[in-house]
């Protein structure tokens, strides 16, 4: 039987003590965005809302798809896998 092996990300949703490293990187990654595809602020704020209870999260990556948390919620035309948002 396949063992499945829980992948963590290093950086926190809850933007908590992170290495810069990894911040910068995703930084550089949300600013690829154009502006006009990134969901407005209080769409992104509930998102987190809703991200940052959900029980399929690690910390920062969820586990239904293994994306960056934070990545999904910039961008407008993305969804939950869950269809929680």
């Amino acid at each position: 039987m396949l063992k499945m092996e829980r992948r963590i990300c290093r950086r926190c949703l809850l933007q908590q003590e992170i290495p810069k490293d990894i911040a910068e990187y995703l930084d550089r990654l949300i600013a690829l965005i154009p502006k006009k595809e990134r969901a407005e602020d209080s769409v992104r704020e509930e998102r987190v809302k809703i991200c940052s209870s959900c029980e399929k999260r690690a910390d920062a990556v969820c586990m239904a798809c293994g994306c960056y948390i934070e990545l999904r919620i910039v961008a407008a035309a993305q969804n939950c896998p869950y269809h929680k948002w």
